[in-house]
């Protein structure tokens, strides 16, 4: 075995200190006796032992110096030593485990040590951790590829450093940085010692998961956020929420609920679409049983409702099988609260006992309540729609009325809008014959056969008979429990009608005859519908009366446009409602805009479009977000480009209304400018219609004429001498010369 340098540097140093004593010895020796010792016989005694004296004095000298040499050799190893315990100390309760591998060029690693600490940590003793099939059995099987691929780079670039699961012996799964260097090289048959460290860093990888999930939840409710306020339909909003809880958010099953008058809940949209669950349970939100799940409690208390464990609950004994069928283990039902109003609830499930902490239930809250906003605003919206496309029926069936007197035709124009506009299955029109004083088919719509035109009633016989009689609406929920009240049942069982509506036909007091509607589902109209429903029939009433009446006819038809009118100003006054900043805004421009249009030259039939417009001028405003169109201070940009998007919203509302079509000048094109830095279009001059330009000027005045929150009203002078200021640049010039004409003319107290 080959000696340490030192050490041999040692042996050298004694070897030397010896051949230079003997040498000393041998030449001086003699000469030391002899001058020591003159007596000739002591000195031939003395020269006889001298041989032993160098022996004893060498022992000697070897003695001291070995002495003293292994006494520094003795301190080394006593330091040595106690470092080689406080490592070991350090190692045993370091969080860091420490590995020795040696490598062959061609061979696997084998592991040569392995810290003691590693049982603290990974629970393995350092014995069952020496082998390599040990590593990789644990090492996690979806990282285990990439963990071997990136720990073989070491021997290419001399060091590595990779991240991976790894199983605690307990069966829990951790995090663990690994980090290796090469060591050294064996030249001679290539092995190489490999260092490492493992690190355990499951909570900073939990943590990381925790921000990114965080990250990922807000960024997902800012995204939510703009789509919601950019959604006017009432099932896209529904779809998106519920889509981002479990898509984004993590939960297992979503689902929108609404609650009815009735006590019942109606599932409006669940994800995953093909999810069973909601359609299963029969949620209510009363005090019967089905209502005291965490839905119909939510709706019931307006209060967050979340069950931990949905399988210990006791009021759920019936909804067990299918929670277990489903995996659904726990859930949290998110009250759905606009503006003071419960009408449903946002209940999302999980398959994780434990899912919903407070982080997690403080991003659904948000959620429910962006949806909430959401789904209001769409409801408030597609009602607007809805009752605009009801007066384009009116509006289409006034029409068939003025332009023909066929009345099959125009009966089954009302019945056509009847059908698409209630989206019942059928419905029918029996007249009355005033001779025989029977109900008589007269026209139909969505029957499978024509059996229906058999029919002959007698005033006061069956459902239609009695509304006939009553001259008011009749109602049945469910034609299979009364079917002998009908006397062809037959027909309607055939049909598989549910749902039974029936309102006479009243024109100038008198019956004209009876409208019915027929509907396959259980649900029936809501108090809307109904309206409309009588309303139509309102219209039906007057077609049959044109047929023999036709100047009757003609002043019926200037009562309905009055209706339309104040169908429009009440709209008008509502919207004023909507914005307590403008209350009354409406009419007073309006008034002060059909002033100047007629001093302008304006015919009177334009006139009436003009009014029109001038009233719906805000109409788009009912898809503009409360937060945005009641905020008391300054709108940011983003804000702001909601607000602009009212003219654009108007015009889509409008524009499919044929009725309303010639009054979207004013709506559409109130706030562009003479310069051409108006919105939404940026017109320039002319291309801005008139009507438009008359109203520009005419909006600036009531608007500066009013008070504000954050200010008061401007003077008379003072909103003249800004609106002739802006003659030219926002203005019309030519407009704003007949507005101060106008303006002097009346009165300037009238405005």
């Amino acid at each position: 075995m080959k000696l340490p340098v030192h050490f041999q540097k040692e042996a050298l140093r004694i070897s030397g200190l010896y051949l230079l004593f003997a040498g000393l010895w041998i030449l001086f020796s003699d000469r030391l006796l002899e001058w020591l010792v003159p007596n000739p016989h002591r000195l031939a005694l003395f020269q006889t032992y001298k041989g032993w004296g160098f022996v004893l004095i060498t022992a000697l000298l070897l003695y001291l110096t070995l002495r003293a040499r292994l006494t520094i050799l003795e301190q080394e190893r006593s330091q040595r030593l106690r470092v080689s315990q406080q490592l070991e100390t350090y190692l045993s309760v370091s969080p860091v485990m420490n590995y020795v591998l040696e490598a062959s060029p061609d061979g696997k690693p084998k592991p040569l040590w392995v810290s003691e600490n590693i049982e603290h940590i990974l629970g393995f003793t350092p014995d069952e951790a020496l082998s390599f099939e040990w590593w990789v059995t644990h090492v996690y099987p979806e990282d285990r590829q990439r963990a071997l691929e990136l720990s073989a780079k070491v021997l290419q670039y001399g060091y590595a450093d990779l991240e991976y699961r790894f199983f605690h012996k307990n069966g829990s799964i951790l995090w663990i940085r690994d980090q290796m260097r090469l060591m050294r090289r064996d030249e001679k048959n290539g092995n190489v010692e490999i260092i490492g460290t493992w690190s355990d860093i499951t909570e900073r990888v939990q943590s990381q998961q925790r921000i990114q999930q965080q990250l990922d939840m807000l960024s997902a409710l800012t995204g939510q956020a703009r789509a919601l306020a950019e959604s006017l339909q009432v099932e896209n909003a529904a779809q998106e929420t519920v889509r981002l809880a479990c898509q984004v958010l993590g939960a297992k099953l979503a689902w929108l609920g609404r609650a009815e008058p009735d006590g019942h809940v109606t599932v409006l949209t669940v994800y995953p679409p093909e999810h069973t669950y909601p359609h299963q349970i029969g949620v209510r939100w009363d005090e019967t049983p089905h209502g005291n799940g965490p839905t119909g409690r939510a709706i019931r208390t307006r209060t967050l409702q979340v069950v931990p464990d949905l399988l210990s609950q006791p009021n759920i004994p019936e909804w067990r099988e299918l929670l277990l069928k489903h995996e659904l283990y726990t859930n949290a039902a998110f009250p759905l609260i606009s503006r003071g109003r419960v009408f449903g609830a946002l209940t999302v499930y999980s398959d994780q006992i434990g899912f919903f902490n407070e982080e997690r239930l403080q991003t659904f809250q948000t959620l429910a309540y962006l949806a909430a906003a959401a789904l209001e605003n769409a409801r408030l919206f597609g009602q607007t729609t809805r009752r605009l496309e009801q007066i384009s029926a009116l509006r289409e069936i006034d029409q068939a009325i003025s332009n023909s007197l066929d009345l099959s035709l125009t009966l089954r124009v009302a019945l056509k809008q009847l059908r698409e506009q209630l989206q019942v299955d059928a419905a029918d029109v029996l007249l009355l014959d005033p001779l025989t004083q029977q109900l008589e088919y007269a026209a139909s719509v969505g029957f499978s056969s024509d059996e229906i035109e058999q029919i002959r009633l007698r005033v006061g016989e069956g459902p239609a008979g009695r509304a006939a009689r009553e001259r008011q609406l009749v109602f049945i929920p469910s034609i299979q429990e009364e079917i002998q009240q009908f006397r062809w049942g037959d027909l309607l069982q055939n049909e598989g009608f549910t749902c039974y509506y029936g309102t006479p036909l009243i024109a100038k007091g008198q019956v004209k005859g009876v409208v019915e509607a027929f509907l396959r589902r259980s649900q029936p109209l809501d108090e809307e519908a109904v309206d409309f429903f009588q309303t139509l029939a309102g219209q039906i009433a007057i077609a049959v009366d044109n047929a023999t009446l036709f100047e009757e006819l003609q002043r019926s038809n200037a009562d309905l446009i009055l209706a339309y009118d104040q169908t429009i100003e009440g709209w008008s006054r509502a919207l004023d409602l909507r914005d307590r900043e403008t209350e009354g805004h409406s009419q007073r421009v309006t008034e002060l805009t059909l002033k100047i249009a007629r001093a302008m030259g304006m015919s009177e039939e334009q006139l009436v479009h003009v009014r029109r417009g001038a009233l719906l001028h805000d109409i788009g405003k009912m898809g503009v977000p409360d937060a945005i169109l009641l905020k008391p201070g300054a709108l940011n940009d983003e804000e702001w480009a909601i607000m602009r998007q009212h003219p654009t919203l108007a015009f889509q509302m409008l524009l499919p209304i044929q009725y309303l079509r010639p009054a979207l000048d004013i709506p559409y094109c109130h706030h562009e400018k003479w310069d051409g830095t108006g919105y939404p279009r940026r017109l320039k001059g002319e291309q801005i219609p008139l009507a438009a330009r008359i109203f520009a000027v005419v909006d600036v005045w009531d608007a500066l004429r009013s008070d504000r929150p954050y200010r008061p009203a401007w003077s008379v002078e003072k909103t003249l001498a800004f609106i002739q200021e802006h003659a030219g640049s926002h203005f019309d010039p030519r407009v704003v010369e007949v507005f101060m004409r106008v303006i002097r003319e009346e009165g300037e107290k009238n405005f």
